[in-house]
């Protein structure tokens, strides 16, 4: 989980698709409506870019051609409505 956007934001990777959590500063979920969002996912020594789309309430999502497994590194970009771009670093917990 990473402090950005003025809340948390949590990811989960699994094989070809990342999913992003959003919170506002008291842990409740904050609308993924109206977000703009990126995650560059550095995998196997190759970088790809993934769109995230909202999904239903908090959530974002998008699919890549990726395997989940140690050594995966991901950088989100998120945008909220009315704000500039932040990023957030992710490694695997270990």
């Amino acid at each position: 989980m990473q402090d950005l956007a003025g809340g948390h934001v949590e990811l989960v990777a699994q094989d070809n698709e990342i999913v992003v959590y959003l919170f506002d500063a008291e842990n409740k979920p904050m609308s993924a409506q109206g977000v703009i969002a990126t995650a560059t996912v550095l995998a196997q020594g190759k970088q790809e870019i993934v769109t995230l789309h909202p999904a239903d309430g908090n959530v974002m999502r998008g699919r890549g051609v990726f395997i989940a497994q140690p050594g995966l590194r991901v950088v989100v970009s998120l945008t909220l409505p009315g704000q500039r771009p932040q990023l957030g670093r992710y490694a695997p917990l270990g």
